[in-house]
């Protein structure tokens, strides 16, 4: 399943900035049919316009959007209404019948949709070549050489590489990955999971937030308030400071084992700080942890 929604969200960002966010064509009534096609992977745009790539579809699918009802299109039904759908689409795949036929559970799966919701439009806010490459470079740190970047990737994620703008791109990424177990686990009476990513999404939202305003004041404000800012990271470099010296009394020939030997340490010494951040036990923190490291023996 997660890597159904995994593929599902990368053909999403490989289109979304080629596709209009909305129906920017009232009178088109299958504009939400046509993003799903592309989503899926069942058409391509090739080398052509949205609007181009729109009028030959409804020409190919003449007959079929006929035959199919034509639904009230509202401003909301949108890129991320239509992506939201089609991963809780996935999730909801293996739901019990008597589950949806009962409406408390129906409301806390409509609970989880709407979470979904927040979460992919996080997401959206950032350019598409900047979420795929820290996905894969994400990829890379998790599980080795086979998700490599090239040079020219190396070179673009060297210029566009922001700390705090990858947290917020892959704590988004690895709070979707975790609907799938949320939701699974809801199949089967057990609304634990879902609760915590009700906490997870909160966490999700106030950390975009505050990288949104911090982003703002970088490029708009000046040296009193950047200042400010630099107070607010102590806790963030206290802990990478924690982290490079214990690196270096526990080095070892992998970076990748070590890092994975020093992540409980390093995470229990920035809880320990009692500030308000602290590097995460999940693999966010690791590969928060790995691009320290990184970072650190490029120096």
């Amino acid at each position: 399943m997660e890597e159904r929604i995994t593929e599902t969200l990368l053909n999403w960002v490989n289109i979304k900035e080629q596709t209009p966010e909305h129906n920017h064509r009232p009178y088109d009534t299958r504009y939400r049919e046509k993003i799903v096609y592309l989503i899926k992977g069942e058409e391509s745009l090739g080398s052509i316009s949205y609007d181009e790539w729109s009028k030959k579809m409804d020409c190919l699918y003449a007959t079929e959007f006929k035959k199919w009802p034509v639904k009230d299109y509202y401003e909301s039904d949108g890129q991320k209404a239509i992506i939201t759908d089609l991963i809780f689409h996935v999730l909801m795949e293996k739901a019990p019948k008597d589950r949806l036929a009962n409406d408390a559970r129906l409301h806390l799966y409509d609970i989880a949709w709407q979470l979904l919701g927040k979460i992919i439009g996080i997401l959206y806010k950032f350019p598409s070549k900047y979420i795929l490459l820290s996905i894969k470079d994400d990829r890379r740190i998790l599980y080795g050489k086979a998700h490599k970047l090239n040079k020219d990737e190396e070179r673009e994620f060297s210029e566009m590489y922001s700390e705090e703008s990858n947290i917020e791109i892959l704590s988004a990424v690895y709070s979707i990955k975790e609907f799938a177990k949320a939701v699974s686990a809801a199949h089967k009476d057990d609304f634990e999971p879902l609760g915590s990513l009700c906490a997870i999404t909160i966490d999700n939202l106030t950390g975009y937030w505050r990288f949104a305003v911090e982003d703002s004041i970088r490029v708009n404000k000046g040296s009193q308030q950047r200042d400010a800012l630099d107070v607010r990271h102590t806790f963030s470099r206290q802990t990478r400071e924690y982290a490079t010296s214990l690196y270096d009394s526990k080095k070892g020939k992998s970076m990748r084992q070590t890092a994975k030997q020093i992540h409980p340490l390093v995470s229990d010494f920035s809880e320990g700080l009692q500030g308000s951040w602290s590097l995460s036990r999940d693999e966010r923190g690791f590969v928060t942890l790995y691009r320290w490291l990184q970072q650190r023996n490029k120096k």
